[in-house]
């Protein structure tokens, strides 16, 4: 039986789960608690597990994160967070990752306009990557996650900003 807070390391809905042993784990073995403390994260995707995955990986650095099921859920949720970063997903029934960037990109800079962005998303090929940036993301990452490349994104992004 799971413990509360516990991920699994079974295939559910698609999505590889990772232990909570290999999401405190940092690039190259080093232990990253507390690394991005005081940073606000909103996570967008409509799988439940890939969700709960990237809120962990990001809890246990300690960031602030608020997820959301949709593009419009996460509109709504920009609006009342404000987040530092937004890691969203792509393919998303409904509004996509790229056109709820898109609408994202326009607006003004307080209202969340400017906020960095990464696709995490299955859609790994190069003219995928090449329309999520053109969309607006500010980087492009596939799924399943690769927890080195998005310490290192969001180290990236999140320094960059407070700058």
């Amino acid at each position: 039986m799971q413990k509360a807070g516990e991920v699994s390391s079974t295939r559910r809905g698609g999505v590889a789960q990772k232990s909570e042993q290999q999401l405190q784990d940092a690039p190259n073995g080093r232990r990253s608690e507390g690394k991005f403390a005081g940073i606000r994260v909103l996570v967008i995707d409509d799988e439940r597990d890939s969700r709960l995955v990237m809120e962990m990986f990001f809890r246990l650095r300690g960031a602030t994160v608020r997820t959301a099921p949709s593009a419009s859920e996460g509109r709504r949720m920009l609006e009342i967070f404000k987040p530092h970063l937004i890691v969203s997903d792509i393919a998303m029934p409904g509004e996509d990752g790229n056109q709820f960037l898109q609408s994202i990109r326009a607006l003004p800079i307080d209202r969340g306009g400017r906020t960095p962005a990464i696709a995490m998303t299955a859609f790994a090929y190069p003219e995928d990557r090449r329309r999520a940036l053109e969309s607006g993301f500010n980087v492009h990452l596939a799924k399943p996650a690769n927890f080195e490349e998005l310490f290192q994104a969001v180290h990236d992004l999140t320094a960059t900003a407070e700058s």
